[in-house]
């Protein structure tokens, strides 16, 4: 008995990216200095750009209670951000179930800096002991991640994809994809053209949107991290509010240079007049660009400082914060966070930190608060033993029960571990330091 084909509709909503987005991404990603030398690269290029280094812009918050503050410093900047972490951050892994987060760690991990798969789906399963099943769910959530292309194992499995999302479906191209790039790479338009019978107009043409595709999808998106960082949001508390300043904020004093804009308009040169149009749209999306990067660091820095204001001001432990807890308190996606914040500083009246290190994970708690950041559990931790007998010193045990009357909900082998976290010796031998005292 022969079967009939079964025909089914998969709706599946995606958020495609277009390359303006992917640069827009890209400024707002890149930390004062990186900024400094983009623009100074446009304005080299550009006639149509005018702009000079404009005042720290100013945006003032309520919030908090006073505390002095200093100078902007200079320090030392971390290791650059990795494929691995570039991939994740577009992902909710709390989504996802705990083999597949394990498995999707790993595979983003083995990503080379041009964005692709080092292997083949095969040597993958074996060498990470990753089933052929959950392997292929999680090649299919990475592949779909931003930019395009990404995570595949070919240049022509990368194209492809490219290919695809633009919705083309051109056989010939495809065909020239899958079978023929060389002779392209090569300039053998005429005889591809014999060999697939076709004009060879045609195959000028499927040169032409190639060298439109990006054939290592990561260049240029994984960027360097200067040996040197300088605070790229500078918080203070003035008159009863938070001030957030943006070092190098440039769109204030940024614009367009009018005589060109005139030469546009009155010249009969049409190449020239499309040139300059086409610069003067450049320096439009700049605009957007900044004001956008603008925006989202004052909101995220707002937020920031509205909830480790006791940690700014007075030194108190960090309150339990995610980026994901962000992303959905300020309706953005959790991604834009991660980029906006990438290899950023933040100089508050204590000091200066790395924004990426406000962000820390919580545990559960029966308090005022959801939940309450490690690092505070850690502090109460150390104060318990502090206040402890010294001749009968606290187990674990004890401290998991203390911690568990304020609301605190630990196991006692997280006590253990954040015990040993903190250079604090167990009970017996913090009875016997106590009696060779």
């Amino acid at each position: 008995m022969r079967m009939k084909p079964t025909y089914f509709l998969l709706q599946e909503q995606k958020q495609i990216l277009s390359q303006r987005q992917i640069e827009s991404l890209r400024i707002l990603s890149m930390d004062a200095q990186e900024l400094r030398e983009f623009m100074a690269q446009e304005q080299d290029e550009n006639p149509l750009l005018n702009f000079t280094e404009s005042r720290t812009h100013q945006a003032g918050f309520p919030a908090g209670t006073p505390g002095p503050w200093g100078e902007i410093h200079n320090i030392p900047a971390p290791d650059e951000e990795t494929v691995q972490d570039f991939l994740l951050a577009q992902l909710r892994l709390d989504d996802y179930t705990t083999e597949e987060r394990e498995a999707l760690q790993t595979l983003a991990g083995a990503v080379d800096e041009r964005g692709f798969l080092m292997g083949s789906p095969e040597e993958l399963s074996e060498i990470f002991r990753i089933p052929q099943p959950l392997l292929h769910r999680c090649l299919h959530v990475l592949q779909n991640l931003d930019p395009p292309g990404v995570c595949c194992f070919s240049l022509e499995e990368c194209l492809l994809k490219q290919l695809y999302i633009k919705g083309e479906r051109d056989e010939v191209l495809l065909r020239i994809v899958q079978h023929h790039l060389a002779d392209i790479a090569k300039g053998r338009t005429r005889a591809l053209a014999r060999l697939l019978k076709v004009d060879i107009s045609h195959v000028y043409n499927a040169a032409a949107k190639l060298a439109g595709l990006t054939p290592n999808p990561l260049n240029g998106l994984i960027g360097r991290a200067a040996q040197y960082a300088i605070p790229d949001i500078v918080i203070t508390w003035e008159n009863g509010g938070w001030e957030i300043r943006i070092s190098n904020d440039w769109f204030d004093g940024f614009g367009h240079c009018d005589y060109y804009e005139k030469l546009a308009q009155g010249t009969a040169d049409e190449g020239l007049r499309d040139y300059l149009q086409e610069k003067a749209q450049r320096v439009r999306f700049l605009q957007m660009a900044l004001e956008k990067r603008r925006d989202t660091l004052l909101r995220i820095s707002n937020s920031l400082a509205v909830h480790h204001a006791g940690f700014f001001l007075r030194g108190d432990s960090l309150s339990a914060l995610t980026m994901a807890d962000l992303a959905e308190e300020l309706q953005i996606h959790q991604s834009t966070i991660s980029r906006a914040i990438k290899n950023k500083y933040m100089q508050h009246p204590r000091g200066v930190c790395e924004m990426r290190s406000l962000f820390v994970k919580g545990v559960p708690s029966k308090g005022i608060f959801p939940k309450i950041s490690q690092e505070a559990v850690k502090t109460r931790i150390c104060q318990l033993v502090a206040e402890e007998d010294k001749s009968n010193p606290r187990s674990d045990e004890q401290i998991m029960q203390l911690l568990a009357e304020q609301g605190i909900q630990i196991s006692r082998r997280t006590v253990s571990k954040y015990r040993e976290g903190l250079a604090i010796k167990g009970m017996h031998a913090r009875r016997v330091c106590q009696g060779n005292t």
